[in-house]
């Protein structure tokens, strides 16, 4: 069909459903993005979504979002097919998502590309988050700490991982966490019986992804993800904000490559909030934070 046709068909913006899971990975693999179908299926089924598709049907676009708790959230994987692009269709997903998210504190993770199309939307720069990933080799081992312990992660730790979790995020992901302690192995960091961190890893994309990580400093980050990978082999991505860049360098030792950036956006400026307890060293995902 001549480009002039195509353009000339109208596009409709609908609900996502897990029917729609198979085209959605067509396009992502076209953005050279990893996601498998159960990667689609397990964002969609912590969130919502919406598709854009042409008259046939066919889907050209997508967003999903996802709720945390009654004042936040986050936005992710978001995609117009690069022959449909210019034509207002990713102005159409934000504003469908925006809608039905309502008035919260939310966050992306923006490509240079999307830059504009968020800007557009009041989302801010706030942070750069680097994509780490390659074949893992063996780990510098960091000093220990006798205050500290590490213990397997179990379901018994849901409330500690809430906690932390709620504290360096300042979001409610109870959904994600508990889907997380089922789907992942982990481990938590504790002083004095008392959690202080913790970091998962659960298998997507091309190996395994680790995240979230979240640790009081970067030196008790190092020995969650010393242990978590201890005797690890095969691919592994995180995603890292930049001023950690102590933990960067000392994954690179283990193998991992920076292979991308992308930028932490915010549709509300952080302002004077109080300094966290700890801090979030790696993402659950860009789209999940």
């Amino acid at each position: 069909m001549p480009a002039s046709n195509r353009f000339a068909h109208p596009i409709s913006v609908r609900p996502m459903q897990p029917a729609d899971i198979a085209a959605a990975r067509a396009l992502s693999q076209a953005q050279g993005w990893p996601h498998t179908e159960a990667d689609w299926a397990m964002h969609l089924a912590l969130g919502e979504g919406h598709v854009a598709t042409h008259r046939d049907g066919g889907i050209i676009g997508t967003i999903l979002w996802w709720a945390w708790g009654s004042d936040a959230g986050t936005l992710g994987l978001i995609i117009v097919d690069q022959h449909y692009r210019g034509r207002g269709i990713g102005q159409r997903l934000m504003s469908h998502a925006l809608t039905r998210l309502g008035k919260r504190r939310l966050q992306l993770v923006s490509t240079q590309a999307g830059m504009a199309l968020y800007r557009g939307a009041g989302f801010q720069p706030v942070a750069q988050i680097v994509q780490l990933q390659g074949q893992l080799g063996s780990l510098q081992e960091p000093p220990g700490d006798p205050r500290l312990s590490l213990k397997p992660l179990t379901g018994k730790d849901l409330p500690a991982l809430h906690r932390l979790d709620t504290a360096a995020t300042r979001m409610d992901r109870t959904t994600l966490l508990q889907h997380l302690t089922h789907d992942a192995s982990g481990y938590i960091l504790e002083r004095d019986q008392h959690a202080v961190g913790f970091a998962l890893r659960r298998r997507s994309g091309k190996g395994m992804t680790v995240g979230p990580v979240v640790a009081r400093d970067q030196a008790e980050a190092k020995l969650l993800l010393s242990q978590l990978l201890a005797g690890s082999t095969g691919f592994h991505r995180i995603d890292v904000p930049r001023e950690a860049g102590a933990l960067i360098s000392w994954l690179q030792t283990g193998g991992l490559t920076e292979v991308d950036t992308g930028t932490l956006m915010q549709n509300i400026a952080p302002g004077m909030a109080p300094r966290a307890p700890v801090h979030r060293y790696g993402l659950a995902s860009q789209a999940l934070g």
